[in-house]
């Protein structure tokens, strides 16, 4: 009685036989619809006719955004509470940068 599911990115792909992959011409069909995936263009917004990459601004949003929290949270003396520092802050950082950027260009 063996009954083992097994479950793989492989088989996930309704592939069977891991030979399948070692065949060029399933490479010469998936290979170039992987060069497809970035096919949008880049957002950008132009500032006084200079032309900056979204993610440029929602960096800087984002570190601003933290030094603001950063502030509030030493004037509320609650920084005491979180450890280590630099691990938390740079943390919201990427969190704020990342949120900022799905609500401003997703």
């Amino acid at each position: 009685m063996n009954n083992h599911f097994h479950c793989s990115p492989v088989s996930s792909l309704g592939i069977k036989d891991s030979r399948v992959l070692r065949r060029p011409r399933f490479w010469a069909t998936f290979l170039p619809l992987a060069g497809l995936c970035g096919c949008r263009r880049a957002p950008s917004l132009g500032i006084y006719g200079s032309y900056f990459p979204g993610w440029l601004i929602c960096l800087v949003l984002g570190i601003a955004l933290t030094v603001a929290i950063h502030l509030v949270l030493r004037r509320l003396g609650y920084e005491a509470r979180l450890n280590p520092l630099g691990l938390v802050y740079i943390a919201l950082s990427i969190t704020l940068t990342c949120l900022l950027w799905l609500v401003l260009f997703y």
